[in-house]
């Protein structure tokens, strides 16, 4: 993922092509992206990319496990705001906001230990 980052063609075209032909692949990267602690700037080139690229041809395949999984991952909330594909976007928009009310009306959760 770094040599993405560094500006290498071969990365780019890799993980690009990964985003259009094989999804279940670059969820696994995109799950240890999530973990890399990455810059803005690079969520940003990763947004406007790749991740647009995926969420344009399996978007909607991918549409409940990007929710749940944005909903504890601030990173995938900031990748799902910095994309410029309105259609999918919204459709997880939509998708999130639901949850988030079903969660609220749910009232507060409890963890294990009382905390």
């Amino acid at each position: 993922m770094a040599n993405y980052f560094d500006g290498r063609d071969d990365a780019h075209a890799a993980i690009y092509q990964m985003a259009d032909t094989d999804p279940a692949q670059f969820w696994m990267l995109l799950k240890s992206v999530r973990t890399a602690r990455l810059s803005e700037l690079q969520l940003v080139f990763l947004a406007a990319g790749p991740f647009e690229e995926f969420l344009r041809r399996h978007g909607r395949s991918y549409a409940g496990p990007i929710v749940r999984a944005a909903e504890a991952d601030e990173s995938l909330r900031f990748l799902l705001q910095a994309l410029g594909c309105p259609g999918p976007r919204e459709e997880l928009g939509a998708q999130m906001a639901r949850l988030y009310r079903n969660r609220q009306s749910q009232g507060p959760t409890s963890r294990p230990g009382g905390a």
